[in-house]
């Protein structure tokens, strides 16, 4: 994007670690929509979280939603919140390169009034983060009733992304159930003449008294889900069709959730 002029009289900050933003912005983006037509979904939309240094991270596209939060003291954020926009995203990387993940980035911020700018280095040009589009009320899409939590086990992410192309290529449709000590993966899609399908059981440990839970997602959203939240403990939906919320296991592990919307048998 092409720099602005810096505004001299705007509130400037320097970010002791702005790399920090690039990291907080990478656990959700994998969620943000590709449709031009929705191009307020197209972006991260960042807020000022419970504490006056912290920033909530939110990205969607209407089929799944990641959130996680950090925080990033000095960044000046409009009290709406601002959208990353995809433009503005390749941006903050190139700004924030990968060379330099190890080590921290002190950057100069100044606020502008809807988003803030970077302002111009020697070696790292100057952009900025603004945007008028308005962000959807995300909050009333993650669910608040939901089942007890089971968590997932890491191998069984890449048995769902295989199960998803068995599923077809579009819908991606797996079947999830989680019994009180076993989770099965079934997929299935017709084809000429016939039928091909899969199927992938992982033992759980036993939880006497779980309930039977059947679902079914596209496996490729879910796993996406499973891997960006760490220690990921599924929360079934109470109804069939209602969203599905994904947590760490234990508070501990982080503060991050994703929400993956049901397929319809």
């Amino acid at each position: 994007m092409t720099p602005t002029t810096i505004i001299r009289d705007a509130r400037t900050t320097t970010l002791p670690d702005a790399m920090e933003l690039r990291h907080l912005i990478e656990r959700v983006d994998y969620a943000t929509s590709s449709d031009p037509g929705r191009y307020n979904l197209n972006g991260v939309f960042l807020e000022r979280g419970e504490s006056p240094d912290q920033v909530i991270a939110t990205a969607t596209d209407g089929h799944r939603l990641a959130q996680a939060r950090a925080i990033i003291p000095g960044l000046p954020l409009p009290a709406r919140g601002v959208i990353v926009e995809a433009d503005a995203l390749k941006a903050l990387k190139k700004h924030l390169h990968k060379k330099s993940r190890g080590a921290k980035i002190r950057s100069t911020v100044h606020e502008l009034p809807l988003g803030f700018e970077f302002a111009d280095e020697i070696d790292r040009p100057g952009f900025v983060v603004s945007s008028d589009a308005t962000f959807p009320n995300y909050r009333q899409v993650i669910p608040t009733k939901v089942g007890p939590a089971r968590q997932i086990p890491r191998e069984a992410i890449e048995a769902l992304r295989e199960l998803a192309g068995t599923g077809g290529q579009v819908s991606g449709r797996v079947t999830i159930e989680v019994r009180p000590d076993v989770l099965v993966l079934t997929a299935s899609r017709d084809i000429p003449g016939g039928e091909i399908g899969g199927r992938a059981r992982f033992e759980l440990d036993p939880a006497p008294g779980f309930p039977v839970v059947t679902m079914n997602f596209n496996g490729h959203y879910l796993a996406d889900a499973l891997e960006g939240v760490p220690a990921a403990a599924l929360r079934a939906p109470i109804e069939v069709y209602d969203p599905a919320l994904v947590v760490p296991a234990t508070p501990s592990a982080g503060e991050e959730l994703a929400v993956v919307m049901p397929m319809r048998a």
